[in-house]
């Protein structure tokens, strides 16, 4: 059962996706944890699940937060914007930690995309072997 704080979140959090918004970034405007965003309000809350799916997969091609064909808003997505945004960062020195947070997604997802994506690992490897070699 939601609260009307949870409710309030929950609109704030899906007008900012609808608006454009990476789920990182999304989450972060309506104050909440991603992870609780999607292990317990998608799995609790049917409204809410459908409401995050219409609107992932209305989102243009290629825009931040676009899932996968086919994943249905559940997959791991492409590594696009957000993915070039995070090798930039990563290549001017950032962390790990600090280059997936400017991407505006999480580091578990960068490693994620590196699993699923042999070109986007080799381009970080890439990034990495660059700054090593400038040391």
């Amino acid at each position: 059962m939601s609260t009307t704080s949870d409710k309030q979140i929950k609109a704030s959090f899906l007008r900012a996706l609808r608006q454009g918004q990476t789920v990182a970034n999304a989450a972060k405007q309506a104050g909440v944890n991603v992870n609780k965003l999607y292990y317990q309000w998608r799995s609790a809350d049917p409204a809410f699940d459908a409401a995050w799916r219409s609107i992932m997969q209305a989102k243009p091609s290629g825009s931040p937060g676009r899932p996968w064909p086919g994943s249905n808003g559940t997959g791991v997505r492409k590594p696009r914007v957000a993915g070039v945004a995070f090798l930039k960062a990563l290549s001017k020195g950032a962390s790990v930690t600090d280059a997936a947070e400017a991407a505006g997604v999480s580091r578990a997802r960068v490693y994620q995309w590196a699993q699923a994506d042999k070109a986007f690992a080799q381009a970080w490897d890439e990034v990495v072997q660059n700054r090593q070699s400038i040391r």
